[in-house]
């Protein structure tokens, strides 16, 4: 092959229409396989994205029951060591029962203190 014989002004105007014709075509292909590659590598992101919510919610759902279980162990050992049971989950802790809530005072007794 002769240096310079595949320049594009050595071609006749039948080849390069043919030339342009195929490299648009060749551009289209290229633009349409990187979109579905874009679109394949976003779906495995947001999979992969949902995969880690589901394995974050197993691991706090079981390291929730494992709190629960070493919960259960201390109450029972207080109760061995002091003879008393522990307040079951969500009653409020003895030392809180004494507490009563502040009264709002009424207009009467802020007339009475002037």
């Amino acid at each position: 092959m002769r240096a310079g014989a595949r320049r594009v002004s050595n071609l006749s105007e039948e080849q390069r229409n043919k030339k342009r014709e195929n490299d648009r075509i060749a551009q289209q292909n290229i633009r349409r396989r990187n979109k579905e590659l874009i679109e394949k590598l976003q779906q495995e992101v947001e999979f992969l994205r949902k995969l880690d919510r589901v394995d974050l919610v197993k691991r706090l759902m079981r390291r929730n029951k494992d709190l629960e279980e070493e919960v259960l162990m201390l109450r029972k050992t207080l109760f061995l060591h002091t003879g008393r049971p522990y307040p079951a989950s969500g009653t409020p802790f003895p030392c809180f029962e004494t507490i009563q809530p502040e009264k709002k005072k009424t207009n009467s007794a802020l007339r009475d203190r002037f």
